[in-house]
Order: C-alpha cells, then structure tokens, then sequence
C-alpha cells in the first residue's frame, strides 16, 4: 500500500485562454472540461495538468497513482493517522480518494496506473569514445523538430515546512526520500524508476516551483526552448521557462530507470548537481 506514480497537477489561473495558449505552444493537447482545462502528453492517454479559473493564479491539487486495489486500506490508514478525507475540489477530476497535506493542498490518490508514454526513435550521437553519427549534419534533422513532451516526470512545490512535509508523504503515504540538501531540498521518489517524481524547495509559503516534462532527447529539448523563446517567453534557463503564471516548466532528456538511493547532501547548493 503506498503510492506508485506521479498522475498530474490542478493549477487555478485568471485565463483560461492565457494557459491554453502557452500550453499548447509548449506542445500539450488540450482536451477542455465543463469547468476546466486539462492537458497531455501527444500519445499518452493520461491527464498530466489541469487548469481551473480562479480570482489569482495558485497551487489546486495533486494527483498519485496507489497499488491497486489498495484504496479500502488507505482510507482506514489516513483514519488511523487522523488524516480526514474530503470531497474533490470544484472542477477537480473526480475519483479516487481527496485528502489535504498539513500545508492545506489538496492530494488525490487514484486507483490506476500511470499510462505508457509514447515510444520513439532514439538519435544518434557522438558521445565519449561512442561515434554513432558519421558524414551527418545532424542540425538538418532536427532544425524543423517541435518539442513534443512524452510525460511529466516530476514537480517541485514550495513549502514553509520542507523537511514536515517529506515526514508526511514518507509517512502517510509511502514514497521514499531519494536526496536531501539540509535545509534547502526534499526530493521523493515512488521506488524503481525516476530519481524524484515530487519534492519540496523552502519558501515562506505553499506554492508551484515547476513541473518537468520529459522528451525524447537534448535536441528537442533546445529546440522546444527555442520555440517559447520565439513566442515571447525567454526568460530561459538550462532548457527552463517561466510560464505566465510565474512557475517554472522545463523539458528533460529520457534518463534511464534505476532504483533512487537516500543521500543527505549538507554543503552549499552548489555541491548537488541535478543530472
């Protein structure tokens, strides 16, 4: 019993045509709802972020996937933790169980599992000792490439309790811590698979950070930045933009899975690099 995966974000914005157009130039499919928005990968038949109108733009939800069958037993486990459950959101999805974090942001775990996200060709590079390209301008291949996000990978809240808030998803719902900076960063992970999936930065209050896409390759990703820059959104860095509701989303090459391991990492932020 424990969560198993990272199923998609609720954002309230002013505009809901403000977020659909940046989310579309970012490359998501917009499927729109009674009273929201909600975005996809292209070939993955998941809802990865959605969108409802509200008076200022905030965090809404979260949303895990949970071993199935294990809903029953989580309800009794929130219970005994004194965890009260609740109703969804309004323009929320519905399904699954809602509770809220000691922060007041509310988390939905569902009983389903996360859909594949699209296969795709892998390029070919010129990497180490490794020559798999040779007589090929590989620009001329990916000069008319658009960033096309394969899944969120991970997302990034603010929080005025780090190190309370990764006690209480370890805790009460069951990821595992994969690396800390003391005093300055909380990553977790739902086991084999990806280094983080979610994570806490400190702040004065609760926030978003940023939400990570992961796409096929270091060329799309260039590119994909290459393309919001062209639509008026350059405050880029290391592949990162801010959107208009001034969070970060960012495009990551496909890593390779591994089983995370603990680390507290305890000098300047600099000591940790972010692979």
């Amino acid at each position: 019993m424990r969560v198993t995966g990272l199923l998609y974000v609720g954002l309230e914005v002013p505009s809901l045509d403000v977020g659909q157009q940046f989310y579309r130039q970012f490359g998501l499919e917009p499927v729109e709802q009674a009273d929201s928005l909600t975005f996809r990968c292209v070939g993955r038949d998941q809802d990865q972020l959605v969108l409802g109108e509200g008076p200022a733009k905030r965090l809404a939800y979260i949303a895990f996937s949970v071993t199935q069958g294990s809903l029953p037993a989580f309800t009794r486990h929130l219970e005994r933790h004194g965890v009260p459950l609740g109703d969804a959101p309004a323009g929320a999805p519905q399904g699954g169980i809602w509770l809220r974090d000691p922060e007041g942001t509310w988390v939905n775990l569902r009983d389903e599992r996360p859909a594949a996200p699209r296969s795709f060709e892998a390029g070919a590079y010129n990497v180490g000792n490794s020559y798999d390209r040779i007589d090929k301008a590989q620009w001329l291949d990916v000069r008319d490439t658009r960033a096309g996000p394969r899944r969120l990978g991970h997302t990034l809240f603010f929080s005025a309790d780090v190190f309370g808030m990764e006690r209480f998803y370890v805790e009460t719902l069951g990821l595992r811590v994969s690396d800390r900076i003391t005093g300055r960063v909380s990553f977790l992970n739902c086991g084999t698979g990806d280094h983080h999936v979610f994570g806490f930065l400190p702040s004065s209050h609760r926030g978003l950070h940023h939400l990570s896409f992961e796409v096929s390759g270091i060329d799309e990703m260039a590119m994909g930045a290459q393309v919001m820059a062209a639509g008026g959104h350059r405050e880029l860095a290391a592949a990162r933009l801010r959107r208009p509701a001034r969070c970060l989303v960012s495009d990551s090459a496909s890593g390779i899975p591994s089983e995370p391991r603990a680390q507290v990492l305890n000098g300047p932020p600099y000591s940790f690099c972010n692979g």
